[in-house]
């Protein structure tokens, strides 16, 4: 059963990243699915990794969210890392994240 639903959250991924890129009522529902989908299918992200990562920090940067959305966006890219399964992953999300505040 774990396969089929980690089958079934991989085919969902693309959509959901489109909605979340876009500026509609829509996002903040799309965030809480993705969420939910690292939560429980972390490896259904494997290959949509690089996009997933570049959609949260993208929505996180325009700051055109409300307080509830980027907390859930900010969840969402603290749970990317779980999705790759090593140590390497955290240490560069941690890493890309001191330069974007470093930039900024």
């Amino acid at each position: 059963m774990k396969r089929d639903g980690s089958s079934h959250a991989a085919k969902l991924l693309q959509p959901v990243l489109k909605l979340i890129q876009e500026d509609s009522s829509e996002a903040e529902g799309a965030v809480t699915l993705l969420c939910t989908i690292l939560t429980l299918f972390p490896s259904s992200l494997q290959k949509n990794y690089d996009s997933a990562e570049a959609a949260i920090v993208t929505k996180l940067m325009t700051g055109k969210c409300n307080t509830d959305t980027v907390k859930k966006l900010a969840l969402c890219l603290s749970l990317l890392p779980k999705s790759r399964g090593d140590a390497d992953s955290w240490y560069l999300m941690i890493q890309k994240i001191l330069i974007a505040i470093n930039i900024l």
